[in-house]
């Protein structure tokens, strides 16, 4: 159901629009205000909220919670007063913008004594990166629950360290020529949300193509990586080279 509301919404958007305001208005009958839930973009161009059991709307009717919508001017010391000139009182409160993405938790990685930086490779099978020996760090899903891709990874990386173990292996790499013909598409594209346009320039890149491509497909992603063969002729196996593993530096 998930997948068929992401892929409507990104070929109907008014038609899914509409839907969703027609759920809300059954919802919340005369407690609905169009204004509370019509953001400045179509749905799933950000993350699409849901509300379980639909408790939020019950406590809303009843009076127990309140939906503001308007533009912060400061934050004083008993609330938060909005650009109109109301105020809203306030004990707590809970910040949910100016998020910063910090890729690997900003660990500072080398590879052969020099800084490696990921956002200069593109990413293989969504966790590996070319030329980047023996480095995983998985990239789950912006349309999905994170974890959907990382669970259909884990699988592979299972096989991977399995073949490396029946081969003697001690190094993998996936292997890009200088001269390669990618074309990149940045999975962050079709998503508007601000900390995901601020990250653009810490993500590793992202191919049109497989195995090269961050898609935002699960059960297109579960079939290709359960018959992706290991021995695909793009990764690269040793049997020696220990010194050429990535190894993590001090955290910057």
């Amino acid at each position: 159901m998930q997948n068929y509301l992401f892929t409507k919404a990104r070929g109907a958007p008014e038609a899914v629009k509409a839907f969703l305001h027609k759920q809300l208005r059954d919802e919340l009958g005369p407690a609905y205000a169009p204004e509370h839930f019509t953001p400045p973009y179509d749905p799933w161009e950000q993350r699409l909220c849901v509300v379980p059991d639909g408790d939020l709307f019950e406590a809303v009717k009843s009076g127990q919670a309140e939906i503001v919508t308007a533009t912060i001017d400061t934050v004083d010391a008993t609330g938060i007063r909005l650009t109109d000139g109301r105020h809203i009182a306030a004990d707590v409160i809970v910040t949910a913008t100016g998020l910063r993405v910090m890729l690997l938790g900003r660990i500072a990685l080398s590879l052969e004594g020099a800084p490696l930086n990921l956002a200069e490779h593109f990413y293989y099978r969504s966790c590996m990166f070319s030329n980047v020996p023996n480095l995983v760090a998985l990239f789950g899903y912006l349309n999905a629950s994170w974890t959907l891709r990382v669970d259909v990874v884990a699988r592979w990386l299972c096989r991977l360290l399995t073949h490396m173990d029946a081969t003697g292996a001690q190094v993998a790499t996936p292997w890009l020529a200088e001269g390669h013909a990618l074309v990149e598409e940045h999975p962050f594209d079709s998503f508007s949300s601000g900390y995901l346009q601020r990250a653009r320039g810490l993500i590793p890149k992202s191919a049109t193509t497989a195995p090269w491509r961050i898609g935002m497909n699960y059960l297109a992603d579960r079939k290709a990586t359960r018959r992706a063969p290991i021995a695909d002729g793009i990764l690269r196996f040793e049997t020696k080279g220990a010194s050429s593993i990535v190894a993590p530096a001090a955290l910057s």
